[in-house]
């Protein structure tokens, strides 16, 4: 019932979008209902969740090719750039084949005289823990990248033994004019779906619609008949999906 009593619960209140029935609100005072009012719970939450749509918190990533190759006494440090939200809340944990070996931190360094040689998976992710989410069922909040590593051996790998994950570079050049290069990977033949969009989520390009066997991938985005600003492009393959940012300076 739309009573005082109610005005800290979260629950249906009956009245929402110009409509006084049938559309419901979350909160007695709720943006739904009256413009000039803050954001409630479920208002945030769900802005928060659609901004992630878009991004990921790992911005960037070094080095960026995924194989890598150690010497035996070498040693080799791995690190990514986060995004800034306000909340400064971004937790980043690291994995060598699965084994928790650092966090809080966005470098990891790998002494190969440590190690045996062969071949290991160093894994980071990175997850926003912002208040604003309570439920977050797709891992929006939450990216991660990871390189393989073989140590002891610095010759090339054979091609039919290489072994691929799913991954989206950052485009470069990033600012561009007009065009600029993405990269991406396939773990596993299949459909790909490389598209760009506005900061609306408008497509305004398809740049690979087609099935694609599993490697490494470079793509050529020509933004000549474009405005400047702020785009978006995404990868799509089986369940893998990731987001990244460029822009468009002319």
């Amino acid at each position: 019932p739309e009573e005082e009593a109610y005005a800290s619960a979260v629950g249906l209140f009956e009245g929402a979008v110009y409509s006084q029935t049938g559309w419901y609100r979350p909160k007695l005072r709720c943006k739904m209902n009256i413009l000039f009012v803050p954001f409630c719970e479920v208002c945030l939450e769900q802005t928060v969740l659609s901004i992630y749509n878009y991004l990921n918190t790992i911005d960037e990533y070094f080095p960026v090719e995924q194989n890598q190759n150690i010497a035996a006494q070498d040693s080799k440090v791995f690190s990514i750039e986060t995004i800034n939200p306000s909340s400064k809340n971004i937790y980043v944990q690291w994995y060598l084949d699965e084994v928790l070996v650092a966090e809080e931190t966005k470098n990891y360094t790998i002494n190969a005289s440590l190690l045996q040689a062969g071949n290991y998976k160093l894994k980071v992710v990175a997850k926003d823990n912002t208040e604003f989410v309570r439920n977050d069922p797709q891992n929006l909040l939450t990216s991660e990248f990871e390189w393989n590593i073989n140590v002891g051996n610095t010759a090339s790998t054979d091609n039919e033994n290489l072994v691929y994950n799913y991954s989206l570079k950052q485009n470069y050049p990033n600012p561009f004019n007009p065009s600029t290069n993405i990269k991406f990977s396939l773990a596993k033949s299949g459909n790909v779906s490389l598209n760009v969009f506005d900061i609306f989520g408008r497509k305004v390009s398809t740049l690979v619609d087609s099935y694609k066997p599993a490697g490494n991938y470079e793509i050529n985005f020509n933004g000549s008949e474009l405005a400047s600003g702020v785009y978006f492009y995404v990868l799509s393959s089986g369940s893998f999906r990731d987001v990244k940012k460029l822009i468009l300076v002319k």
